[in-house]
């Protein structure tokens, strides 16, 4: 069962888990490994969508968490563009309506999330 078949609301979870645990770890993203565990424990995917060629995958302490990686090298492009966004869709099997992007770049996160149909939420960087 997907999470949104259960009544779990992906934006609200990960925007609220995951910006408090960000705030409370001195704006870390890395400590923010207790936010991870609600959604995952929520049903929800998660993975990352990097506009260069790194692989979280491999990083030390992601590998468990994320379910799939898109890097732009893969996708043939960076965001904004929509090439990327669809295979994240295709590796996650899921809609755009059930994807969500948390990003801190307003125009190629924010901007490239919503023109592929997808919720986006903007954490300005400090």
């Amino acid at each position: 069962m997907k999470a949104t078949e259960a009544g779990v609301q992906p934006d609200v979870i990960s925007y609220n888990t995951l910006i408090s645990a960000y705030e409370k770890g001195g704006g870390q993203w890395q400590l923010a490994e207790e936010a991870v565990a609600e959604m995952r424990e929520a049903g929800l995917k998660l993975g990352a969508l990097t506009d260069g060629i790194a692989n979280p995958l491999i990083i030390d302490g992601l590998s468990d968490l994320l379910d799939f990686c898109v890097s732009a090298r893969e996708a043939g492009a960076a965001k904004p563009d929509p090439r990327p966004f669809a295979l994240c869709e295709q590796k996650a099997s899921c809609s755009p309506a059930e994807l969500v992007m948390v990003g801190d770049n307003a125009e190629r996160d924010v901007e490239g999330a919503r023109r592929a149909g997808w919720r986006a939420i903007w954490k300005r960087p400090p």
